[in-house]
């Protein structure tokens, strides 16, 4: 697997508005994610992709965190 943390640098939060309650929101575009982390997607019937699985960005997240710390503590 590729490290957690450079998987989490592809990544890119974005800011948008839900159509049906023009509220604004923060997430990820799921066809973007689906090229980085194809575990964090789903798909519809069509298997055309339809939204985002949060637990596997943030299994990855830990992991980045575990990275980083291992680096700040070992001086790298």
């Amino acid at each position: 697997m590729e490290s957690a943390v450079r998987l989490i640098e592809r990544l890119n939060a974005v800011k948008f508005r839900w159509k049906d309650t023009n509220q604004d929101d923060l997430g990820f575009i799921a066809e973007e994610v689906s090229k980085i982390i194809p575990e964090a997607v789903y798909y519809n019937s069509e298997s055309r992709v339809e939204g985002i699985r949060i637990v596997p960005i943030l299994a990855i997240v830990v992991e980045a965190i575990k990275e980083l710390n291992d680096k700040v503590e070992n001086g790298r």
